[in-house]
């Protein structure tokens, strides 16, 4: 007897497309739809239309889902409360720190159980390899044209030349060279976790495109956290593939796109090189022209990394003034900004840890084991890895970009890859 596929709903249509909508619109976060209303952009009313919908339609799958992972959630919820108490003990920009609690903490946590109940599926995967490609397409246009400005209507789409007074701006889309070099280099780490595990899932395509681009945008940016990132989830990742020749031309193409990209960024733009000579040796040699020696290839310490030392290192002594409770959500813009001229402390624990303090910290710690304890698959690995290890050089906690990201990627280690709306496994397809 013959099998008929039931063509999908809209309902799970929708449940397939909820990552790539809220990423795209997470992507127009400074769009304002009116001038002078700061809180009414294209982004915030896109994520905010989009997560009550999805909450309104699947209400019932959303808290089934609770009940499976209770006491994930029991801990989730109490990291949520104590957050918010230490965010309203002896702050006088108590306001400031549950906007900031709102918008990182309770969205993260919402978001996390909204994937897990959604479709992972093809559709899902080129639509956001499609975004990332049109994100990286206008950052690379504008870094190299928005000098001569050709590309200044960009900044309307993304940011007003208004916003981009006093940073150090690649692009309007590029604004901070750490923020979407390692969203870059997380992105292609679990792009080619997937690819390389369930070969089908992606189309090829948009994989070699999304590869190239996301490539660029990492050495545009100069992010040495997003080389790092690379690496690590490479690193996790290889070791578990599956040992076959498909696997081994795929893994040589990667390595030829990665390496070709590298060498011609080092031959033709020298804020690259200036930035990684001290890093990488060799990197200057092949930009001159020299000769290279074996003793090139040795890795020293980036001269930023006292910079980050001190940082790091005043972030501690406010912690040791209010350790148990911290100085509130989002505080260490107000709270070090004027010592370390940084809005964020470089260290996404270490945020945590000054300003929710050793409470927050410890539930926070608690969460991520049991993540780790839940992990579905050994690639799995390769992303969370990656995750994890540019969270120890960075803070991304206002950017909802990574907070959508970061979401998702939880979700997805937890969960079976389901690749179609009409629930075929994976298996099935790799």
């Amino acid at each position: 007897m013959t099998t008929l596929e039931m063509p999908p709903s809209k309902k799970d249509i929708f449940k397939e497309l909820i990552f790539p909508l809220l990423l795209f619109f997470s992507l127009f976060e400074y769009t304002f739809l009116l001038p002078g209303k700061m809180l009414l952009t294209l982004g915030n009313v896109g994520i905010i239309s989009c997560l009550f919908a999805y909450m309104i339609f699947f209400r019932k799958e959303l808290l089934g889902e609770l009940l499976r992972v209770k006491w994930t959630a029991f801990i989730g919820i109490l990291f949520l409360a104590t957050t918010l108490l230490t965010s309203l003990i002896d702050n006088p920009y108590w306001v400031i720190s549950v906007k900031y609690w709102i918008k990182v903490y309770t969205l993260f946590f919402l978001l996390v159980v909204i994937f897990r109940t959604s479709f992972i599926s093809r559709h899902t995967l080129n639509l956001s390899c499609v975004i990332i490609i049109f994100l990286n397409l206008i950052g690379v246009l504008e870094y190299f044209y928005f000098g001569k400005g050709y590309m200044n209507e960009f900044l309307a789409f993304f940011r007003t030349k208004e916003l981009l007074n006093g940073s150090n701006a690649v692009s309007s889309v590029f604004v901070n060279q750490n923020t979407y070099g390692p969203l870059n280099a997380l992105f292609l780490v679990a792009l080619l976790a997937i690819k390389l595990n369930y070969r089908d899932m992606i189309n090829k395509h948009f994989f070699v495109i999304t590869l190239i681009l996301s490539t660029a945008g990492i050495f545009l940016s100069t992010s040495r956290n997003a080389i790092l990132t690379l690496l690590v989830g490479l690193a996790f990742l290889i070791p578990f593939l599956k040992k076959n020749i498909a696997t081994l031309k795929r893994l040589t193409l990667i390595f030829i796109i990665l390496s070709a990209s590298f060498l011609i960024f080092i031959k033709y733009d020298p804020l690259f090189v200036n930035r990684y000579g001290n890093l990488l040796p060799f990197a200057t040699k092949i930009a001159k022209g020299d000769s290279v020696s074996p003793s090139d290839f040795k890795m020293k310490l980036p001269g930023g990394i006292h910079s980050r030392l001190f940082i790091w290192k005043t972030g501690i002594k406010k912690f040791k003034e209010k350790p148990l409770t911290g100085w509130g959500t989002g505080m260490s813009w107000w709270r070090l900004r004027d010592v370390t001229k940084h809005n964020h402390l470089h260290n996404s624990y270490l945020e945590i840890l000054v300003t929710n303090g050793v409470s927050g910290l410890v539930l926070i710690l608690c969460l991520l084991s049991l993540w780790l304890s839940r992990l579905k698959s050994l690639w799995c690995w390769s992303p969370v890895a990656a995750l994890l290890t540019m969270c120890m050089f960075e803070t991304f906690f206002v950017i909802s970009t990574w907070v959508i990201f970061a979401s998702w990627i939880v979700a997805i280690t937890t969960k079976d890859l389901i690749v179609t709306a009409n629930a075929k496994s994976p298996e099935s397809i790799g």
